[in-house]
């Protein structure tokens, strides 16, 4: 497993069964308590929430450990991120995207129609990255 030995980066199930190409992945922070949450990629990205940047650099480490194939250029690869702010909020809809930085759930939806809207939301900011790369 790509986590098996690892106290900060644990795998978690999905609420959905049916995605097979995704991981989620609960992320401790510095006091060892799960301080944020991951999306990995079966196409090579990967998204983080509440999370530090120094284990965004540890996730980013142990997945080159057990990267199969190169596919891009690791000198384009390190330089692509892309930084989105999110919020909880009482607002009607599932969620919005209140400016072009700041995306606002509704504090309402319950934890796992939340972690669906952040796979999405992960899966669109991957493949923009993944585009940029591209170009």
């Amino acid at each position: 497993s790509l986590v098996a030995n690892s106290a900060v980066f644990r795998v978690v199930p999905l609420p959905a069964e049916d995605v097979k190409s995704v991981v989620r992945l609960s992320i401790a922070g510095q006091d060892g308590a799960d301080a944020g949450e991951g999306f990995v990629f079966s196409f090579g990205s990967f998204v983080v929430w509440n999370v530090s940047d120094e284990r965004k650099v540890e996730l980013r480490r142990l997945l080159l450990e057990v990267e199969t194939e190169k596919i891009f250029d690791e000198y384009l690869v390190d330089r692509e991120e892309d930084y989105l702010e999110y919020k909880m909020t009482d607002i009607a809809k599932a969620w919005s995207l209140k400016s072009k930085e700041t995306l606002v759930f509704d504090q309402n939806l319950s934890e796992p129609k939340v972690t669906l809207l952040k796979m999405a939301a992960s899966h669109a900011l991957a493949r923009s990255v993944t585009l940029a790369v591209l170009e």
